[in-house]
């Protein structure tokens, strides 16, 4: 039996397309990344979160990616409003909902959205 290494993606089979004549024609950005969610935030930052790299930025223009400081578990929702990124997260280690007021440089927990354990 032929086992693969689960970090091996078929590069045609996921990352991030990107349209510049209203979805007529698609180019890849970047292959090789499993998508789980992504968002723009108002700086025109790329923000994608996958289950195997963590939460990245993606340039935009060339496709390349640096990681973002969220080590606490997988983001598994993104909002971006009025300047705030939340992104809500689930793991065996913690849940609940992080906040970012600098495009994901640095996170907070939001007081209002916490995990509560049901009861």
């Amino acid at each position: 039996m032929h086992e693969t290494n689960p970090r091996q993606l078929r590069p045609d089979t996921c990352g991030v397309l990107v349209s510049y004549d209203e979805g007529s024609t698609w180019k890849w950005l970047r292959r090789d990344i499993d998508v789980m969610n992504m968002i723009f935030t108002a700086e025109g930052d790329l923000l994608v979160s996958t289950m195997l790299d963590g939460f990245i930025r993606v340039d935009t223009a060339d496709g390349s990616s640096t990681p973002l400081p969220c080590s606490y578990g997988y983001v598994t929702d993104l909002l971006f409003s009025d300047g705030v990124l939340l992104a809500s997260l689930d793991s065996s280690r913690v849940n609940g909902t992080l906040y970012s007021t600098d495009a994901g440089m640095s996170w907070s927990w939001s007081d209002t959205m916490r995990y509560v354990e049901p009861q």
